[in-house]
């Protein structure tokens, strides 16, 4: 046989052991076990013709490594577990011989290890230590021998998960009543013993007695003392190995929130805090970055130089900051910012004038004088460690510094500026002369400042050349309504493009952002369930800024109209409703209020209820017009029909997980071209609804409108 040809047959054999393997793992995981036993099958009877088929032993022997694996996993979940773990301790006992000359046989006696080790600890088998020490912990080091990038991995997360299985246990146990008692009982019998060697009466019984209590004394101590200690090195293992799967590839990057959740949870532990400082510390400093507004909400001045948990936190802040400066010098300065809200007066600012600075600000962080404009609560603290951080920043990295604190400022001003006398103006309100914004736009720094309401990829490389900057601000504005009367402002970017953003003032958009962030973070986990992915199910984001405690910036979601706009118009112009242009004939949504607002006043739940489904009868849905309207080709209309069920499926849980409230029709957009649900006004949320005089009960928006929109079938 010619080389050429046995090379073929050997890529052939590759190929079809590969791809059988792959569709028995695939199969498993979708449940379907009769397929994943036929694909083992099957190249069970491929590795039985290898003499036949002229395939090399090692190659051979590789694939029939895999397929024991696979076989073991299989039966596992089957619910066979006792022939599984018999079948896996006969594949180790077989590895271990031959795992120090076979590069493959090594990498799958770790992965058996792993496997085992895991299993173990379902079943409560073995103790936890000798899990650790005899199968995970030597998974690893097999693996790290093996240099298999994909194993390696996995290896460190699977003892990471496991020791922090156990650290979870073990912190149950120690916040249990039981504990607490046994605690207790240690601190009574330690009073009592004390007590009795006071005691001169009766030497001989008190005597014996002390032996009986000192006894059990030590017992407990050396009980609660192994439990503290065993706690300690599972959070230790855990840290250690999180960081370890993180520096190792990227495959699983979420694990960050839980490596940071230990670590917080744990800040007053020195030895976790030095583990983090010297671990932490070499990860690329990517890998915080979905974490930046937690991570900065925790900074204050250092007490002293051994103060290691804010040493640690305010380095990997720092070195974030200098090498994605466009994701996080906002979080910065939002901190830094904190009190620049008591610089403003309630009404009658003019953006651009001079105004008397708080005290804050000419004392550098002091007790402020609070303006009757915005009485906030700063935490003076944090302030002065932020703005300290950002002299450090901005010593290295002046350029970009400098024009984006010029920024935030100008933005700031301008959301105090007072509409109050526009309020009833529809068109276009042109900008003062003195406006700093204005002003600032028309340097040359304001070129380098890239457009903070557009989303940026974040680059591992650390290099942002490729960057929509800011070229120009309109003169002039509008007002979108409500209470404070928000502007919209257009913005000129380096690409041409004119995009709408919200600068808000009196208002607080921290939440707003952690909740976007959190929408973010759902459709990453959305997005790697093959099922979620395959169905594009999502929340759609935008981006929030905030720029102090009671300003910020919002992105305009363009080619959007609130849900209400189209269902009942506007409130001065009713008639351009849906309600009103298909149904005429029914009552307004005034008139319903109006009845509704009666009969809560006086009627009885029976009355409630028929005039309820009195309004119903007269106030028919009409959302499916939207999709006749907007998507008029039969395709498209079922497409987009389609996306916005999913749309309104993933927001409702999601809101529902996260206690999202203030769902009214106003704040919830529906998007034009794509049939997406947005949500915003985000800042009821964790069940503060619950909270309020009238509490909000309804789990999440799932009206009549809401419904009639996803078709007959609902």
């Amino acid at each position: 046989v010619s080389l050429a040809s046995r090379r073929r047959t050997e890529s052939l054999y590759r190929a079809l052991s590969d791809t059988l393997l792959l569709q028995a793992q695939s199969a498993r995981k979708a449940k379907r076990h009769q397929v994943a036993e036929g694909a083992l099958f099957t190249l069970r009877h491929l590795e039985g013709r290898r003499e036949e088929t002229g395939v090399p032993e090692v190659l051979c022997s590789a694939a029939a490594w895999r397929r024991q694996l696979e076989e073991g996993e299989l039966s596992w979940q089957r619910g066979e577990r006792s022939f599984a773990m018999q079948k896996m301790r006969a594949l180790l006992q077989r590895l271990s011989t031959v795992s120090e000359s076979d590069q493959q046989a090594a990498s799958a006696y770790s992965t058996a290890l792993c496997l085992y080790g895991n299993w173990l600890g379902d079943t409560r088998s073995e103790s936890p230590g000798v899990i650790i020490r005899e199968y995970l912990e030597k998974a690893v080091h097999l693996m790290e021998k093996v240099t298999h990038r994909g194993g390696v991995i996995k290896a460190y997360l699977t003892l990471a998960r496991y020791a922090d299985t156990q650290y979870q246990r073990i912190e149950r146990q120690m916040a249990s009543q039981v504990f607490d008692a046994k605690r207790q009982l240690l601190e009574d019998t330690k009073r009592d013993l004390l007590k009795l060697k006071s005691m001169s009466d009766n030497k001989q019984n008190v005597a014996r007695y002390t032996r009986t209590l000192k006894s059990h004394s030590e017992e407990d101590e050396i009980a609660v003392r192994s439990m503290e200690a065993d706690r300690q090195q599972f959070l230790e293992k855990a840290l250690h190995n999180y960081i370890c799967c993180l520096r190792a590839g990227d495959e699983y990057d979420l694990r960050v929130f839980r490596l940071v959740a230990l670590w917080f949870a744990n800040s007053s532990h020195t030895r976790v805090n030095q583990i983090v400082k010297r671990d932490g510390l070499q990860l690329e400093s990517r890998k915080f970055l979905p974490l930046m507004y937690q991570l900065a909400a925790r900074m204050s001045e250092q007490g002293s130089p051994t103060d290691l948990f804010q040493d640690a936190l305010q380095e990997i802040i720092l070195r974030n900051t200098i090498e994605h400066p466009h994701h996080c010098l906002y979080v910065l300065l939002a901190l830094a910012n904190a009190s620049r809200d008591e610089d403003f007066p309630a009404t009658g600012h003019v953006t651009g004038n001079t105004r008397q600075p708080s005290r804050s600000s000419r004392q550098g962080g002091k007790k402020n004088l609070k303006l009757p404009s915005s009485k906030v609560n700063v935490d003076e603290d944090k302030v002065r460690a932020a703005r300290k951080l950002l002299d450090k920043v901005k010593q290295r990295r002046p350029e970009l510094v400098v024009p984006v604190e010029q920024l935030c400022s100008a933005f700031i001003d301008l959301a105090y500026h007072d509409v109050e006398s526009h309020r009833r103006t529809k068109g276009p309100i042109k900008l003062p002369p003195s406006c700093p914004l204005l002003k600032w736009s028309k340097t040359l720094k304001a070129k380098s400042v890239v457009l903070p309401t557009v989303d940026l990829e974040v680059d591992p490389t650390c290099v942002y050349d490729n960057t929509i900057t800011i070229q120009s601000f309109d003169e002039c504005f509008e007002l979108a309504g409500g209470i404070n009367l928000p502007k919209i402002l257009s913005c000129v970017g380096s690409d041409g493009k004119r995009r709408k953003q919200l600068v808000k003032g009196k208002d607080d958009l921290r939440q707003d952002a952690v909740m976007q962030q959190v929408f973010v973070l759902v459709n990453k986990l959305l997005n790697k369930k093959p099922t979620a992915h395959m169905r594009k199910l999502g929340i759609r984001t935008y981006k929030v800024i905030p720029l102090s405690q009671r300003t910020g910036v919002v992105e305009w979601c363009e080619g959007t109209l609130p849900f209400g706009y189209y269902l009942a118009g506007r409130p001065n112009n009713p008639s351009i409703g849906a309600h009103f242009r298909y149904h005429r004939d029914d009552w307004s949504t005034a008139d319903c209020r109006n009845k509704l607002t009666e009969t809560a006043k006086k009627g009885t739940r029976t009355s409630k209820l028929e005039v309820y489904q009195d309004i119903c009868r007269h106030f028919r849905p009409v959302f499916h017009h939207f999709f006749m309207e907007h998507f008029p080709i039969p395709s498209v209309w079922f497409e987009k029909r389609l996306a916005y069920t999913r749309s309104v499926a993933a927001s409702s849980i999601v809101g529902y997980i996260v206690g999202l409230g203030d769902r009214h029709v106003q704040n919830i957009l529906i998007d034009t071209n794509t049939a997406e649900f947005i949500h915003i006004d985000l800042g009821v949320a964790f069940e503060q609804g619950k909270t309020l005089p009238i509490p909000e009960t309804v789990p999440f928006r799932l009206t009549r409108d809401v419904v009639d929109g996803m078709g007959v079938a609902g």
